[in-house]
C-alpha cells in the first residue's frame, strides 16, 4: 500500500510550531513527523525535557498553549506525540541528526523508530538551545511596536458560530479562521512600547553560528504589562 503523503503545510506549520516552542523557551530536542505502519496519519513526534520536568498532563497544556497561539493551522492537537529525553525515538532521530550534521530536514524510510513499525520518518532540523539566550533586563532607547499575543489567536464562542456559518457556505475551515483574524486586526490598536520601559530580553535570532558571533541580535522583548515585541539590541541599555 502506497504511503500517505505528507503534505508540505503539515511541513510548514509543524515547524511554526516547533519555532514558537523554542521562542518561549520550550526546549525542544528533536522534532519528526513519523508514518506508523498501522496508522492511516502522520504524527508529530516531539522530543521535550518538559515530559520528565512537569510530567506528560502538564508537557500537553503547555504544547496545546503554544499551537492554539498559531492561529489556523493545519497541525492539530491530535497529530502531535510528546516524547521525554531518554525515549527511544528521542535517542533515534539525535543518531539520525548526528550522521548528517550540518544538513537540513532529513527523510529515512526504515522499518522501524523506537521500536515502532514505520513506513516513514522526516526529521526537522533543529536551532541550538542555550539558557545564555535570556539577557536579563533592558531599557528601550526608542519606542518598539507590539506583536500579536498568543491570546490574539483564542476563538470566542461568537467567532467558532461564524466559522461554522461560513463553512455552511462552502469556505474551508482554514479560510474562515484567516477571515475571522483578519477582521479581528482591523479592529485591534495597541500602543507601541514606549523608549524608556525596562523589559525583559531573550536573544530572538542571530548573524553568525552562535549569538556572540552577533554584537547587535534581534530581541524579543517582554514588558511587565505582558506587552511583546521585537527590536535590536543596540536599540536598547543593559539594567
Amino acid at each position: 500500500m502506497d504511503t500517505i503523503t505528507l503534505v508540505d503545510e503539515l511541513i510548514d506549520d509543524g515547524q511554526r510550531l516547533i519555532d514558537s516552542l523554542s521562542g518561549d523557551r520550550i526546549p525542544v530536542r528533536i522534532a519528526c513527523w513519523v508514518k506508523p505502519v498501522e496508522e492511516d496519519r502522520w504524527s508529530l513526534f516531539i522530543g521535550t525535557p518538559l515530559i520528565d520536568q512537569k510530567g506528560a498532563a502538564q508537557a500537553y497544556r503547555e504544547v496545546y498553549r503554544i499551537l492554539r497561539g498559531l492561529g489556523p493551522s493545519w497541525v492539530s492537537d491530535s497529530d502531535v506525540k510528546l516524547v521525554g529525553e531518554s525515549h527511544p525515538i528521542t535517542k533515534e532521530i539525535l543518531e539520525i541528526r548526528h550522521r548528517f550534521p550540518g544538513r537540513g530536514a532529513t527523510r529515512s524510510r526504515r522499518p522501524t523508530l523506537g521500536g515502532i513499525p514505520i513506513e516513514e520518518v522526516y526529521v526537522y532540523p533543529l536551532i541550538a538551545q542555550s539558557s545564555s539566550l535570556f539577557l536579563g533586563q533592558r531599557k528601550l532607547k526608542r519606542d518598539v511596536k507590539q506583536i500579536d499575543r498568543p491570546e490574539d489567536f483564542l476563538l470566542s464562542s461568537e467567532d467558532k458560530l461564524v466559522v461554522r456559518q461560513l463553512m455552511v457556505q462552502g469556505i474551508s475551515e482554514q479560510q474562515a479562521y484567516a477571515l475571522i483574524f483578519e477582521r479581528r486586526q482591523k479592529g485591534v490598536q495597541r500602543p507601541p512600547i514606549p523608549a524608556g520601559t525596562v523589559v525583559k530580553a531573550w536573544i530572538a535570532a542571530h548573524w553568525g553560528d552562535s549569538p556572540g558571533d552577533d554584537p547587535n541580535p534581534l530581541l524579543r522583548i517582554e514588558a511587565d504589562d505582558g506587552a511583546h515585541g521585537i527590536t535590536s539590541k543596540n536599540d536598547t541599555d543593559p539594567v
